[in-house]
């Protein structure tokens, strides 16, 4: 069944029509698709009325489609209705439009936010469902599983009351499209991540940037940086901040250089979290300073290194929270040697707390040249695993 939208596989518009006892078992390759809108289910496309009901209903083997509101019993449901009872098995959803709403659902995909009352969704089985697509934002509607998200725009007067329900084997491969800025200068790069107001992903591939102070660089939560060489040279006892951000921040294929590369906070920040990805890090690299416990740092997969400026020298030093290191390779054979201070030792990677912080260190895979070490301070607490 295609056709332009409203689209059920019993009824398109159901708008004011109860569902007893219906049953669709679909041959396989059974579909229903709206090709330029919306409302797709596999009882009802549209079911938008009030204190309406589907009970004790069955749908199979179908494979439906739309630009959003898509469930296996019901494309979308008014207030006061109810979805009771019902079965529904190997049903893929497909949401075709991606600046939308993720409003795709196992019994609804949405549900009108016009009514004072809730929907209710009981004693519902569902079972081999996947959900596809992409989405651009959630809003102010919060995505759920089972009933996707509400509409009709404004603020969310009705709620939807879920009891008993059972899904087996979900697949939900729905994500949210992150909008893409491709820069090719330090200049653009300088203003792409200045003017960060959502999630979003720098391509800054090629571009070497550049900070000789302590002033660095401030990255905002949410940003993805892919592609770009940092290099930080602040004349050894100097530490240059090499970025801070407001929650997340996450480097993917990128190359750090310098004498003293720190991954921080902010002074105005409380927590940090990064995670980086096929990166390579060489010179003394400072994770995690002034973070709190609960502060995550994850490096997957990638290279740490000398840096060569006359010292050879490079060390990791994991300052607070717990920082992993999976299937990660260290090179710091030939390195300086010239002793360790209070704080780290080099070609290693180090675990150092201090003032009550406590600094976890997880090691998973990594292969390569390095030793460890822990040091505490005051009441810190430091710790190492190696997997």
């Amino acid at each position: 069944i295609s056709g332009i939208q409203q689209m059920g596989g019993l009824v398109g518009n159901g708008y004011y029509v109860n569902f007893k006892n219906c049953s669709l078992v679909a041959n396989e390759g059974s579909f229903v698709t709206a090709t330029t809108n919306s409302f797709v289910g596999g009882i009802v496309g549209y079911h938008g009325g009030t204190g309406l009901e589907i009970k004790n209903c069955t749908v199979k083997n179908l494979t439906l489609s739309a630009y959003g509101a898509i469930g296996t019993i019901s494309g979308i449901e008014g207030g006061n209705s109810v979805i009771d009872g019902c079965t529904a098995e190997n049903v893929v959803l497909n949401k075709t439009n991606e600046d939308s709403l993720p409003s795709v659902g196992l019994a609804c995909g949405s549900w009108s936010t016009n009514s004072t009352k809730p929907v209710t969704i009981k004693n519902n089985s569902f079972k081999n469902i996947t959900l596809n697509g992409t989405y651009s934002e959630v809003k102010e509607y919060e995505f759920d599983l089972y009933f996707g998200t509400g509409y009709e725009g404004g603020l969310i007067n009705s709620s939807v009351i879920l009891e008993n329900n059972t899904e087996v084997n979900t697949q939900n491969n729905l994500v949210k499209k992150v909008k893409t800025i491709v820069v090719a200068t330090v200049e653009e790069f300088s203003k792409a991540i200045a003017n960060v107001t959502e999630e979003v992903v720098i391509d800054a591939t090629g571009v070497v940037v550049t900070a000789t102070s302590r002033n660095g660089i401030l990255i905002k939560a949410g940003t993805t940086i892919k592609g770009a060489t940092f290099k930080f040279n602040t004349n050894c006892n100097v530490i240059g901040v090499m970025a801070g951000s407001y929650d997340t921040v996450t480097f993917e294929g990128c190359t750090f250089d310098g004498d003293n590369v720190l991954i921080g906070n902010d002074s105005s920040v409380d927590q940090s979290n990064y995670i980086f990805n096929n990166c390579v890090l060489n010179g003394s690299i400072h994770s995690n300073v002034g973070l709190k416990d609960t502060t995550t740092t994850l490096y997957e997969n990638c290279t740490f290194g000398l840096y060569n400026d006359g010292w050879l020298k490079g060390f990791v030093s994991c300052q607070g929270g717990t920082q992993t290191f999976t299937n990660c390779t260290f090179n710091y054979a030939g390195g300086s040697t010239i002793g360790s201070n209070i704080y780290m030792k080099w070609n290693a990677v180090n675990a150092y707390a201090d003032d009550n912080y406590t600094s976890n260190v997880i090691l998973v895979g990594c292969t390569g040249s390095y030793s460890t070490q822990k040091f505490t301070y005051n009441s810190g607490k430091a710790s190492i695993t190696i997997k």
